[in-house]
């Protein structure tokens, strides 16, 4: 199965297409892998992938949602790894940067998926809310604590690395980075629960420190990355 990171991929589409492309794509891939014309054993979930994506990337409000959380997402996977809850791990040494990208990187990768994920999910809920659906809370409800278990697990381990001196910043960025994504995840249960609306201007407050916090994790980086090149040029 896929996981909404690959919503575009699994279109076989460009970020920036337009909406009667993406139409296009869908139809195309629909006629291609419906049940009724692929018999394979597969061809049932992964027609129902294809769905789940074009519902998510053909409605605009969901898909805004969803680019939002996938740059966001995708900025601290590319900076950390690239280059709370539960008892704490043993901190393991990872020695030098490389290193420590090689042990940052599947939770960077595991983190964006689950955010990606819950952002698709929540937005769809949300809008069954919206419409009346009684069912659409619940749908919300799950989606963050599935979301929230995530991260959680990411945190721990993430925190669990000891890295090098000079990556120490980055570490913290992307500890805190974590930490801010499971408090507007968590912000959002007492929305779809408790019907407690007076969360959303704190939870817009997080989503822009986060933002902030992604562009500063990436300009730190980016300085990292420079100064390695430069240390190897001497």
């Amino acid at each position: 199965m896929s996981d909404p990171a690959s919503y575009y991929a699994l279109l076989q589409l460009d970020p920036a297409a337009e909406p009667e492309v993406i139409e296009a794509a869908y139809r195309r891939l629909a006629r291609k892998y419906h049940p009724d014309v692929d018999g394979s054993p597969g061809a049932g979930p992964r027609m129902q992938e294809i769905n789940r994506a074009y519902a998510t990337l053909s409605r605009p409000h969901r898909r805004a949602i969803y680019d939002r959380e996938l740059r966001r997402a995708t900025q601290v996977k590319a900076s950390l790894g690239r280059p709370a809850a539960g008892p704490r791990t043993p901190r393991t040494s990872t020695g030098d940067r490389p290193v420590y990208a090689a042990g940052t990187e599947p939770l960077a990768t595991r983190a964006a998926a689950a955010a990606s994920r819950w952002a698709a999910e929540w937005a769809e809920s949300l809008e069954a809310v919206l419409v009346g659906d009684p069912g659409g809370r619940p749908r919300a409800s799950e989606a963050s604590r599935r979301c929230l278990t995530e991260l959680s697990a990411c945190l721990a381990r993430w925190e669990a690395l000891v890295p090098p001196p000079a990556a120490g910043r980055l570490g913290e960025l992307g500890s805190a980075c974590l930490r801010l994504e499971s408090a507007l995840v968590r912000g959002t249960l007492s929305l779809a629960e408790a019907d407690d609306y007076s969360v959303l201007q704190p939870l817009a407050g997080l989503a822009e420190r986060i933002g902030g916090l992604s562009r500063t994790i990436a300009a730190e980086a980016s300085v990292l990355s420079r100064d390695a090149n430069l240390g190897r040029g001497r």
